[in-house]
């Protein structure tokens, strides 16, 4: 089952974004990117949009549905889409006290929101 908050609208909006978007430039220009190389194949990811996040969970007791687990902190991976929104896998996301955000050349976190998360296709959308 999906657990919504809000509405699940801007989740649905970024999905089909990223669907129509086939060009990663913008009107300034090419993304600035990283090369991978492999023996046969050399792609360019842009690599500005891929942002690391941090979380503290605290997972319910469903054999003892009164109290709670011990937190645990961990780190997953998700990406900007427009309209400042982050995507992500829900596993990520699952139980989240506490998000933060954080660019791969920059040192601070940031602090994020869960909007929507599907738990069925794995998916999450922050910001």
């Amino acid at each position: 089952e999906d657990r919504l908050i809000g509405s699940n609208v801007g989740l649905q909006q970024g999905l089909s974004r990223i669907r129509r978007s086939t060009n990663l430039t913008s009107s300034k220009g090419a993304l600035p990117a990283a090369t991978v190389s492999t023996s046969r194949v050399t792609a360019t990811l842009p690599v500005r949009s891929v942002l690391k996040i941090f979380c503290n969970a605290v997972p319910p007791s469903y054999t003892r549905p009164w109290g709670k687990l011990d937190g645990e902190s961990y780190t997953g991976t998700g990406f900007a889409i427009a309209g400042r929104r982050i995507l992500t896998n829900s596993h990520v996301v699952r139980h989240a006290q506490l998000l933060q955000v954080q660019r791969h050349d920059r040192p601070g976190k940031w602090p994020a929101r869960l909007l929507a998360d599907g738990v069925q296709c794995d998916l999450a959308l922050l910001t």
